[in-house]
């Protein structure tokens, strides 16, 4: 006697935190390269940040950025993948503030976020050699 068939176990999203779709336009420092980029969303656990040039996978990060509300934010992680047109970071610590961030601009309703982010000031993504 066969056994019967079993549906498919439900997906859902890996993510433990929300993310949060954004367009900020931060500096990664590469070594000696210095370039522009798009962090296209963030959220607790990470980012997603849109370029041509991404950095290796597994290379360490440290995302720093100050918020006109007076928070200094900062988080380290790593590139866990690469495809054209950017990467994805996964955070393996973040400071209280940038957690208060995240969580901020994940429960502000929609309409009023880009206000929220436009008070971001000098982000920049470090990579370490």
């Amino acid at each position: 006697m066969s056994e019967p068939a079993m549906a498919p176990p439900q997906h859902h999203s890996p993510r433990r935190y929300p993310r949060v779709a954004t367009e900020l336009v931060a500096r990664l420092v590469d070594g000696a390269s210095v370039r522009a980029v798009t962090v296209r969303d963030v959220g607790g656990g990470g980012m997603f940040v849109a370029t041509d040039e991404p950095p290796a996978v597994g290379a360490a990060l440290d995302v720093q950025f100050r918020h006109v509300s007076r928070l200094e934010c900062g988080a380290r992680g790593r590139v866990v993948w690469r495809a054209a047109g950017g990467f994805g970071v996964a955070f393996d610590q973040v400071t209280p503030a940038m957690a208060s961030f995240a969580r901020t601009l994940a429960r502000m309703p929609a309409h009023l976020r880009p206000l929220y982010l436009a008070g971001v000031v000098e982000p920049s993504l470090l990579v370490e050699a």
